[in-house]
Formats: structure tokens, sequence, C-alpha cells
């Protein structure tokens, strides 16, 4: 597999930080995910080839925060409301080719001009066991994934997927495919 080929192949990670995120250890997922996608060309160097991000935390304003690689990544408290307005106005105006979203969930109002965005892969992360997980995004550059799937979700963002093959799936869609009838006696304890 070979990283994007654009002029701006920088991923844009972009964290809800507002009030939600503050239960539940989301703030902690959040910043442990964000240390992976940091270190996973160390961690899988045959797979993820080295690339650039930018990290936005996102609440009442959108703000970035600079990520120093020989630095422990730190996330402020969460606090104030989630400004879908202003987190699609960043889209909008950086036009970023590939965007991961660490939230609790993504509100319906969003989709309709996150669809306008076709140069962009947009992956919605499901941050916390209360996580609201879009069920379907109708569209191929939109996608949404569990956090414990993050790798999926980085191959599905980062390499280009062609006409002809399917996208990575996340392990609850690989378990739905594979919880059939004649598997059900396969896990009797």
């Amino acid at each position: 597999m070979k990283l994007r080929d654009n002029m701006n192949n920088t991923l844009h990670i972009i964290i809800d930080n507002s009030g939600s995120m503050r239960e539940l250890g989301k703030r902690f997922i959040a910043t442990n995910l964000v240390r992976y996608v940091r270190d996973i060309g160390i961690i899988q160097p045959e797979r993820f080839v080295p690339f650039n991000f930018k990290l936005f935390m996102c609440n009442d304003t959108v703000n970035e925060i600079t990520v120093l690689p020989n630095q422990d990544i730190e996330l402020p408290q969460p606090t104030g409301k989630l400004n879908i307005e202003q987190f699609l106005q960043l889209l909008e105006k950086e036009q970023p080719l590939s965007v991961l979203f660490l939230s609790d969930r993504l509100e319906k109002e969003t989709f309709p001009r996150l669809k306008q965005l076709t140069n962009c892969r947009f992956v919605f992360v499901a941050v916390g066991v209360d996580a609201k997980l879009p069920l379907k995004c109708n569209a191929p550059h939109l996608s949404a994934f569990c956090a414990e799937d993050i790798s999926v979700a980085l191959d599905f963002v980062l390499y280009p997927v062609s006409a002809n093959e399917t996208p990575p799936q996340s392990v609850n869609e690989i378990h739905l495919e594979n919880n059939t009838d004649s598997n059900k006696g396969d896990w009797d304890v």
C-alpha cells in the first residue's frame, strides 16, 4: 500500500473537547489514540510510512495544538459545548484530504456538509462506551469506526480504495458478518 499521493498528505486529527468528553475516561482514550497515530510508523513501519499530522481541539472554539515528536501528549480538560459550525468551517477553510474526528457523537446535521467535502476522506472515531456510532455514512469518502479499530480507520483515511476494492472493515462489521446461525455453536462455553 502507498500513502495517498497528493500535494497535502497531512492528516488532520480533530478531537471533540466538549464537556461530554469528561465522562468515562474519554479524554484519556482520545489521548492514547493520538499517541498511537503519532507512533504508528514506529510500531508498524512495514504498513505505515511516516506522515505529518495536525491536531485540533474543538469545543466552543477550534484551536490547533502543537505536538512535539519527543514529548508526551497532554490534552486540556474538556469544557463547553461542541460547536459544529466552527468545526465545519475549519474543514472548509483548511480543505484537508484526510481527517480523523475523535468524539463520542457525530450529529446528523453535519452529514450534508460533510458529503459536500468530496476531496476529503473523513473518518469518525467513536470514543467511549456510550459513543453513538452512525449506522450509515452514505458516501464513499465518509466512514465511522470504534476506537478499538483505530488501525483500520487509519487504513481507510490514509490509503485510497479503488472502485473495485472494498474499504477496510471494523471489528464490529466482521463480527456481524460472521455471526450467522451456522456459527452459533462455535462460541459455546
